[in-house]
Protein backbone atom coordinates (compact mmCIF):
# COMPACT_ATOMS: atom_id res chain seq x y z
CA UNK A 1 0.00 0.00 0.00
CA UNK A 2 2.62 2.15 0.69
CA UNK A 3 4.23 2.48 -3.08
CA UNK A 4 0.74 2.43 -3.87
CA UNK A 5 0.12 5.80 -1.90
CA UNK A 6 3.54 6.61 -3.75
CA UNK A 7 2.48 6.29 -7.17
CA UNK A 8 -0.33 8.15 -6.35
CA UNK A 9 0.80 10.92 -4.63
CA UNK A 10 3.10 11.76 -7.63
CA UNK A 11 0.07 11.90 -10.27
CA UNK A 12 -1.22 14.63 -8.10
CA UNK A 13 1.96 16.13 -8.40
CA UNK A 14 2.51 16.95 -11.48
CA UNK A 15 -0.27 19.32 -11.63
CA UNK A 16 1.12 22.47 -12.17
CA UNK A 17 4.67 22.44 -12.75
CA UNK A 18 6.19 23.94 -15.57
CA UNK A 19 7.62 22.95 -18.66
CA UNK A 20 9.42 23.99 -21.51
CA UNK A 21 9.52 22.78 -24.56
CA UNK A 22 11.86 23.32 -27.00
CA UNK A 23 11.50 21.92 -30.62
CA UNK A 24 10.04 21.43 -34.09
CA UNK A 25 6.03 22.02 -33.48
CA UNK A 26 3.89 20.41 -36.21
CA UNK A 27 0.21 20.57 -37.38
CA UNK A 28 -1.01 16.85 -38.28
CA UNK A 29 -3.63 17.25 -40.98
CA UNK A 30 -6.06 14.31 -41.58
CA UNK A 31 -8.28 14.26 -44.57
CA UNK A 32 -10.71 11.66 -44.73
CA UNK A 33 -12.47 10.27 -47.68
CA UNK A 34 -13.67 7.66 -50.33
CA UNK A 35 -12.36 5.93 -53.16
CA UNK A 36 -14.24 5.33 -55.99
CA UNK A 37 -13.07 5.28 -59.30
CA UNK A 38 -9.67 5.77 -60.90
CA UNK A 39 -8.25 8.83 -62.30
CA UNK A 40 -8.47 9.11 -66.39
CA UNK A 41 -5.45 11.84 -65.98
CA UNK A 42 -3.52 8.99 -64.47
CA UNK A 43 -3.50 5.60 -63.04
CA UNK A 44 -4.19 6.75 -59.41
CA UNK A 45 -7.32 6.79 -57.01
CA UNK A 46 -9.55 10.08 -56.82
CA UNK A 47 -10.48 10.98 -53.16
CA UNK A 48 -13.84 12.24 -52.65
CA UNK A 49 -13.11 14.09 -49.27
CA UNK A 50 -15.79 13.94 -46.74
CA UNK A 51 -14.17 15.90 -44.07
CA UNK A 52 -10.82 17.05 -42.32
CA UNK A 53 -8.86 17.59 -39.11
CA UNK A 54 -6.12 19.55 -37.46
CA UNK A 55 -4.44 17.89 -34.87
CA UNK A 56 -1.27 19.48 -33.10
CA UNK A 57 1.90 17.65 -33.91
CA UNK A 58 5.71 17.13 -33.06
CA UNK A 59 6.91 19.47 -30.48
CA UNK A 60 3.02 20.35 -30.23
CA UNK A 61 1.81 17.21 -29.57
CA UNK A 62 4.23 17.58 -26.41
CA UNK A 63 2.78 20.83 -25.13
CA UNK A 64 -1.04 19.07 -25.46
CA UNK A 65 0.37 15.95 -23.57
CA UNK A 66 1.64 18.56 -20.22
CA UNK A 67 -1.56 20.10 -20.56
CA UNK A 68 -3.38 17.25 -19.98
CA UNK A 69 -2.10 15.86 -17.59
CA UNK A 70 -2.09 19.40 -15.29
CA UNK A 71 1.22 20.81 -15.94
CA UNK A 72 1.72 23.85 -17.86
CA UNK A 73 3.44 24.33 -20.76
CA UNK A 74 6.22 26.74 -22.62
CA UNK A 75 6.24 26.31 -25.79
CA UNK A 76 9.43 27.34 -27.66
CA UNK A 77 9.31 27.14 -30.98
CA UNK A 78 9.38 28.51 -35.47
CA UNK A 79 5.95 28.49 -37.33
CA UNK A 80 5.34 29.97 -41.40
CA UNK A 81 4.08 32.88 -41.88
CA UNK A 82 0.58 30.81 -43.00
CA UNK A 83 -1.98 29.27 -42.49
CA UNK A 84 -0.92 26.32 -40.66
CA UNK A 85 0.70 28.62 -38.19
CA UNK A 86 -1.97 30.64 -37.70
CA UNK A 87 -4.23 27.84 -37.14
CA UNK A 88 -1.26 26.16 -34.36
CA UNK A 89 -1.66 30.19 -32.55
CA UNK A 90 -5.35 30.05 -32.31
CA UNK A 91 -5.13 26.36 -30.99
CA UNK A 92 -2.62 26.87 -28.72
CA UNK A 93 -4.11 29.85 -26.66
CA UNK A 94 -7.60 28.07 -27.33
CA UNK A 95 -6.05 25.25 -25.13
CA UNK A 96 -4.88 27.47 -22.54
CA UNK A 97 -1.47 27.82 -23.20
CA UNK A 98 -0.72 31.37 -21.48
CA UNK A 99 2.93 32.29 -22.38
CA UNK A 100 5.26 31.01 -25.26
CA UNK A 101 7.85 32.14 -27.94
CA UNK A 102 6.44 31.09 -31.27
CA UNK A 103 8.26 32.73 -33.62
CA UNK A 104 7.36 33.92 -37.59
CA UNK A 105 9.27 33.14 -39.53
CA UNK A 106 8.92 34.80 -43.24
CA UNK A 107 11.08 32.00 -45.04
CA UNK A 108 9.69 28.80 -43.84
CA UNK A 109 6.44 27.28 -43.85
CA UNK A 110 5.09 25.96 -40.69
CA UNK A 111 6.03 22.17 -40.75
CA UNK A 112 2.52 20.14 -41.46
CA UNK A 113 1.66 16.72 -42.33
CA UNK A 114 -1.23 16.26 -44.42
CA UNK A 115 -2.64 12.51 -44.34
CA UNK A 116 -4.86 11.20 -46.90
CA UNK A 117 -7.12 8.39 -45.07
CA UNK A 118 -9.29 6.22 -47.02
CA UNK A 119 -11.90 3.83 -44.84
CA UNK A 120 -9.29 3.85 -41.74
CA UNK A 121 -6.31 2.92 -44.15
CA UNK A 122 -3.39 5.68 -44.55
CA UNK A 123 -2.86 5.94 -48.49
CA UNK A 124 -1.12 9.10 -48.87
CA UNK A 125 1.54 11.79 -46.81
CA UNK A 126 2.25 14.81 -47.77
CA UNK A 127 4.87 16.87 -45.79
CA UNK A 128 5.24 20.91 -45.73
CA UNK A 129 8.68 21.59 -44.35
CA UNK A 130 12.08 23.13 -44.05
CA UNK A 131 14.67 21.50 -42.52
CA UNK A 132 17.82 23.00 -43.00
CA UNK A 133 18.77 24.98 -39.81
CA UNK A 134 16.92 28.06 -38.46
CA UNK A 135 19.35 31.36 -38.81
CA UNK A 136 21.16 33.02 -36.30
CA UNK A 137 18.45 35.95 -36.04
CA UNK A 138 15.85 33.24 -34.63
CA UNK A 139 18.53 31.35 -32.65
CA UNK A 140 19.22 34.65 -30.63
CA UNK A 141 15.48 35.22 -29.87
CA UNK A 142 15.16 31.41 -28.74
CA UNK A 143 18.16 31.88 -26.00
CA UNK A 144 16.41 35.15 -25.04
CA UNK A 145 13.64 33.96 -24.23
CA UNK A 146 14.66 31.37 -22.36
CA UNK A 147 17.44 33.36 -20.47
CA UNK A 148 14.61 35.67 -19.37
CA UNK A 149 12.45 32.53 -18.16
CA UNK A 150 14.89 29.61 -17.12
CA UNK A 151 13.99 30.22 -13.39
CA UNK A 152 10.80 29.80 -13.28
CA UNK A 153 10.27 26.57 -15.34
CA UNK A 154 10.87 22.49 -13.06
CA UNK A 155 12.16 21.24 -16.16
CA UNK A 156 13.00 21.37 -19.72
CA UNK A 157 12.01 19.25 -22.92
CA UNK A 158 13.58 18.90 -26.36
CA UNK A 159 11.40 17.53 -28.73
CA UNK A 160 14.14 17.47 -32.09
CA UNK A 161 12.53 16.33 -35.08
CA UNK A 162 15.50 17.24 -37.25
CA UNK A 163 13.38 20.10 -38.56
CA UNK A 164 16.06 22.34 -38.06
CA UNK A 165 15.17 24.24 -35.23
CA UNK A 166 17.33 22.88 -32.65
CA UNK A 167 20.98 23.17 -34.07
CA UNK A 168 24.23 22.04 -32.61
CA UNK A 169 25.16 25.98 -31.31
CA UNK A 170 21.23 26.18 -29.60
CA UNK A 171 22.22 23.26 -27.78
CA UNK A 172 25.94 24.72 -27.00
CA UNK A 173 24.16 27.76 -25.61
CA UNK A 174 21.31 26.47 -24.05
CA UNK A 175 22.31 23.09 -22.23
CA UNK A 176 25.00 24.92 -20.06
CA UNK A 177 22.49 27.68 -19.02
CA UNK A 178 19.82 24.53 -17.87
CA UNK A 179 22.65 23.14 -15.93
CA UNK A 180 23.51 26.40 -14.38
CA UNK A 181 20.49 26.57 -12.78
CA UNK A 182 20.05 23.09 -12.05
CA UNK A 183 16.77 22.44 -14.39
CA UNK A 184 16.28 18.92 -15.57
CA UNK A 185 17.02 18.47 -19.37
CA UNK A 186 14.79 15.67 -20.59
CA UNK A 187 15.94 14.89 -24.56
CA UNK A 188 13.67 13.62 -26.99
CA UNK A 189 15.91 13.45 -30.44
CA UNK A 190 15.79 11.32 -33.95
CA UNK A 191 18.81 9.45 -34.36
CA UNK A 192 20.66 11.65 -36.48
CA UNK A 193 21.33 14.64 -34.26
CA UNK A 194 21.16 12.18 -30.93
CA UNK A 195 24.70 12.09 -30.11
CA UNK A 196 24.77 15.94 -30.04
CA UNK A 197 23.18 15.83 -26.56
CA UNK A 198 26.17 15.52 -24.74
CA UNK A 199 25.25 16.62 -21.22
CA UNK A 200 21.74 16.93 -20.89
CA UNK A 201 20.05 15.11 -17.71
CA UNK A 202 17.92 12.22 -19.59
CA UNK A 203 17.65 10.63 -22.96
CA UNK A 204 14.20 9.23 -23.70
CA UNK A 205 14.70 7.67 -27.16
CA UNK A 206 14.02 3.91 -28.62
CA UNK A 207 15.54 0.69 -30.05
CA UNK A 208 15.58 2.12 -33.45
CA UNK A 209 17.01 5.27 -32.81
CA UNK A 210 18.98 4.61 -30.49
CA UNK A 211 20.75 1.42 -32.42
CA UNK A 212 20.84 3.71 -35.64
CA UNK A 213 22.92 6.20 -33.39
CA UNK A 214 25.51 3.92 -31.74
CA UNK A 215 25.97 2.04 -34.60
CA UNK A 216 25.43 -1.67 -32.19
CA UNK A 217 22.47 -3.58 -34.23
CA UNK A 218 19.55 -4.73 -31.50
CA UNK A 219 19.31 -8.23 -31.31
CA UNK A 220 19.06 -9.02 -27.91
CA UNK A 221 18.90 -8.07 -24.41
CA UNK A 222 23.22 -8.20 -24.34
CA UNK A 223 23.30 -5.98 -27.46
CA UNK A 224 20.25 -3.50 -25.89
CA UNK A 225 22.46 -3.14 -22.46
CA UNK A 226 25.59 -2.62 -25.01
CA UNK A 227 23.78 0.66 -26.87
CA UNK A 228 22.62 1.99 -23.04
CA UNK A 229 26.10 1.90 -21.81
CA UNK A 230 27.38 3.49 -25.06
CA UNK A 231 24.82 6.38 -25.11
CA UNK A 232 25.35 6.38 -21.35
CA UNK A 233 29.40 7.08 -21.93
CA UNK A 234 29.11 9.08 -24.85
CA UNK A 235 26.90 11.57 -23.22
CA UNK A 236 27.57 12.06 -20.12
CA UNK A 237 24.03 11.85 -18.92
CA UNK A 238 22.40 11.12 -15.79
CA UNK A 239 20.25 8.27 -17.27
CA UNK A 240 19.14 6.56 -21.03
CA UNK A 241 15.42 5.53 -20.92
CA UNK A 242 15.02 3.47 -23.88
CA UNK A 243 11.23 2.62 -25.07
CA UNK A 244 11.25 -1.02 -26.00
CA UNK A 245 7.25 -1.18 -27.31
CA UNK A 246 5.77 -4.42 -26.34
CA UNK A 247 8.74 -5.17 -24.08
CA UNK A 248 8.00 -2.06 -21.82
CA UNK A 249 10.83 0.37 -20.81
CA UNK A 250 14.67 -0.18 -20.09
CA UNK A 251 16.41 2.56 -17.81
CA UNK A 252 20.10 2.66 -17.83
CA UNK A 253 21.98 4.73 -14.86
CA UNK A 254 25.37 6.38 -14.39
CA UNK A 255 25.58 4.69 -11.15
CA UNK A 256 25.42 1.80 -13.03
CA UNK A 257 21.42 0.35 -12.51
CA UNK A 258 19.59 -0.88 -14.94
CA UNK A 259 16.31 -1.20 -14.75
CA UNK A 260 13.78 -3.16 -17.12
CA UNK A 261 10.26 -2.30 -16.90
CA UNK A 262 7.72 -5.10 -18.14
CA UNK A 263 5.19 -3.28 -20.95
CA UNK A 264 1.34 -3.04 -18.79
CA UNK A 265 -1.07 -5.96 -20.45
CA UNK A 266 -3.67 -3.62 -22.57
CA UNK A 267 -4.34 -4.07 -26.01
CA UNK A 268 -2.76 -2.12 -28.79
CA UNK A 269 -4.84 -0.45 -30.71
CA UNK A 270 -2.47 2.65 -31.92
CA UNK A 271 1.07 3.65 -31.33
CA UNK A 272 0.91 6.80 -32.62
CA UNK A 273 2.74 9.99 -30.54
CA UNK A 274 3.14 6.93 -27.46
CA UNK A 275 6.30 8.39 -27.48
CA UNK A 276 5.63 12.25 -26.54
CA UNK A 277 3.00 10.63 -23.52
CA UNK A 278 6.16 8.64 -22.28
CA UNK A 279 8.71 11.68 -22.43
CA UNK A 280 5.92 14.23 -20.86
CA UNK A 281 4.85 11.92 -17.97
CA UNK A 282 8.52 10.99 -17.51
CA UNK A 283 9.68 15.12 -17.65
CA UNK A 284 6.81 15.65 -15.08
CA UNK A 285 7.55 13.38 -12.86
CA UNK A 286 11.09 14.07 -12.59
CA UNK A 287 10.00 17.70 -12.09
CA UNK A 288 8.10 16.64 -9.19
CA UNK A 289 11.00 15.10 -7.07
CA UNK A 290 10.29 11.36 -8.81
CA UNK A 291 13.52 9.04 -9.17
CA UNK A 292 14.24 8.45 -13.02
CA UNK A 293 12.83 5.05 -12.45
CA UNK A 294 9.84 5.34 -10.36
CA UNK A 295 9.16 8.62 -13.09
CA UNK A 296 9.95 5.74 -15.92
CA UNK A 297 7.23 3.45 -14.21
CA UNK A 298 4.75 5.66 -14.18
CA UNK A 299 5.40 6.71 -18.17
CA UNK A 300 5.19 3.19 -18.83
CA UNK A 301 1.98 3.51 -17.58
CA UNK A 302 0.75 6.21 -19.24
CA UNK A 303 2.18 4.74 -22.33
CA UNK A 304 -0.10 1.48 -21.81
CA UNK A 305 -3.02 3.74 -21.29
CA UNK A 306 -2.21 5.82 -24.69
CA UNK A 307 -1.83 2.38 -27.11
CA UNK A 308 -5.39 1.89 -26.41
CA UNK A 309 -6.93 5.12 -27.83
CA UNK A 310 -6.36 5.39 -31.62
CA UNK A 311 -4.81 8.90 -33.23
CA UNK A 312 -2.28 11.18 -31.78
CA UNK A 313 -4.20 11.48 -28.53
CA UNK A 314 -3.25 12.33 -24.95
CA UNK A 315 -3.18 10.59 -21.37
CA UNK A 316 -5.08 12.63 -18.33
CA UNK A 317 -4.20 13.08 -15.19
CA UNK A 318 -7.80 11.10 -14.13
CA UNK A 319 -7.12 8.30 -16.29
CA UNK A 320 -3.42 7.76 -14.50
CA UNK A 321 -4.87 8.19 -11.30
CA UNK A 322 -7.92 5.40 -12.40
CA UNK A 323 -5.67 3.12 -13.86
CA UNK A 324 -3.13 2.70 -10.63
CA UNK A 325 -6.10 1.91 -8.65
CA UNK A 326 -7.70 -0.92 -11.02
CA UNK A 327 -3.89 -2.37 -11.57
CA UNK A 328 -2.36 -3.65 -8.26
CA UNK A 329 0.29 -5.67 -9.80
CA UNK A 330 1.77 -2.85 -11.45
CA UNK A 331 3.47 -2.14 -7.76
CA UNK A 332 7.23 -3.04 -7.47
Amino acid sequence: MESKKKFTDMVKSLISKKILIIGDLMVDHYVFGEVNRISPEAPVPIVDVSSYAFKLGGAANVVNCIIDMGGEPLPVGIVGNDDYGRWMIAELKSRGVKEACLLISQDRPTTAKTRIVVRGQHLMRVDYEKRDPIDSKLMNQIIAFVENNVEEVGGVIISDYEKGVVTVNLLEKLIPLFKKFDVCIVADARAGNLLHYSGVTIVRTNTTRSSKATGINFINETSLRNIGLNLLTHLQCEAVVITRGKDGISVFEKNGGLTHIPATKEVIKDITGVGDVVTSTLTLALASGAKVVDAARLANCAAGIKVTKLGTVTVSTSELKDWLIKNESFYP
